[in-house]
């Protein structure tokens, strides 16, 4: 609870105690009913004595009065509809039944003095009566200033609640504050994570896409030696290559780096034959050339594919289940999963056709994904295309 409802609510209370003193016929606030104990003074009288015994009769409307209102706040107090913060408030302001505590007492012991005094001798009675008013008054006193004290006291604590729970809002606050920016900060700091994290994966796949993966080149004979492999590939490919490509082909080998994807050649049968065959990865030194270079091969028999770095598959395999769920068939329908830069930033298109001919139709664009894959998790939309191709 803030201080503005607290301080609602403490004078929500003040405003009933305040009621409840003018139903007893009091003028004064809290410390005044305090000071008369909550009621209006009982009178003593007595009558004629009945079996020998003074009878001394009180005046219980006050009692009446106190029992009426004890009840009434306990059955508030009780009530569930009262939170267990305004209960404990309630209870801490009905500490001027202290000052109940001292009426009856005074009550009880004016009583005394009436039955005192009528039992004193002729000649006693009137210096006997101002002596026990004397102390009475002096007790009244005394019970005056415990009551002052006590009802002080509540307010001052009251008070300092208040300010305390001031304090403790104004903290509150702070902290939230501190809270949210720190929030900010940890969303900034992750957001520049993944930017940075994907910065790095885009490097990755831009030098990917300067390279030419062929899987079923013939290199002759089964062997585990690279210079060999390597040998082997550029004499098979530029057999394959026509006469007026050649010194175009030749012009790009020169700036390309042959990578062998295995230990060593493996024989398999392709197309109704045994062939010797490893597969080999073309690293070119631009786009350009690994354009040039994938032309070349797809015109000497070869097909060419890409070669995704290791750290994007997972992402690339789950795209294209995100294709297969938009209703492309892959028994009857070819999936080319693709690199492109657009506006200076990298992202991964998929394209279909038919097995039966057609041209290849774009079926959504990707952003690419961070290099660190503990990052994937925190990307709402991560395999949620931002556009998508036609249907």
């Amino acid at each position: 609870m803030n201080t503005s409802n607290r301080f609602a609510l403490l004078e929500k209370i003040r405003q009933e105690e305040e009621e409840e003193g003018r139903d007893w016929g009091l003028g004064g606030g809290r410390m005044e009913r305090n000071r008369r104990g909550g009621g209006p003074p009982a009178t003593a009288t007595s009558t004629p004595r009945r079996n020998g015994e003074e009878v001394v009769h009180m005046d219980h409307g006050a009692e009446q009065v106190r029992e009426d209102n004890t009840r009434k706040r306990t059955a508030t107090e009780r009530s569930p509809t009262v939170t267990e913060e305004e209960r404990n408030l309630r209870r801490r302001l009905n500490e001027f039944d202290v000052g109940d505590s001292f009426q009856e007492i005074m009550e009880v012991m004016k009583a005394e003095m009436v039955k005192v005094v009528e039992k004193a001798q002729v000649g006693v009675k009137e210096p006997l009566q101002e002596g026990l008013e004397s102390v009475y008054r002096a007790i009244s006193k005394l019970m005056d200033k415990m009551t002052d004290g006590i009802a002080q006291e509540r307010i001052d604590r009251d008070t300092e609640m208040m300010k305390m729970d001031d304090r403790v809002e104004k903290l509150e606050k702070t902290v939230q504050e501190l809270g949210e920016v720190s929030d900010s900060l940890t969303d900034n700091r992750i957001r520049n994570r993944v930017k940075d994290s994907a910065v790095e994966m885009e490097k990755k796949v831009v030098a990917a896409m300067q390279t030419v993966r062929v899987m079923d080149i013939d290199m002759g004979s089964i062997t585990d030696n690279k210079k060999v492999i390597a040998k082997a590939t550029i004499d098979a490919v530029s057999a394959g290559t026509k006469e007026e490509d050649r010194r175009w082909l030749d012009s790009v080998l020169r700036r390309t780096r042959i990578v062998v994807l295995g230990k060593g050649t493996q024989a398999r049968r392709i197309g109704g034959k045994t062939i010797h065959t490893v597969p080999i990865l073309f690293c070119c030194q631009n786009k350009l050339d690994s354009g040039d270079l994938e032309t070349l091969l797809r015109k000497a028999g070869y097909f060419p594919g890409f070669h995704w770095p290791e750290e994007i598959l997972p992402f690339v395999r789950n795209i294209r289940e995100e294709v297969v769920k938009m209703g492309v068939d892959e028994s009857n329908h070819y999936i080319r999963v693709r690199p492109e830069v657009r506006e200076g930033a990298v992202q991964i298109r998929v394209d279909s056709k038919t097995k039966n001919g057609g041209k290849f139709v774009m079926k959504g664009v990707w952003r690419c994904p961070p290099l660190n894959k503990e990052l994937w998790g925190d990307l709402a939309g991560l395999y949620t295309p931002k556009v998508v191709g036609r249907q």
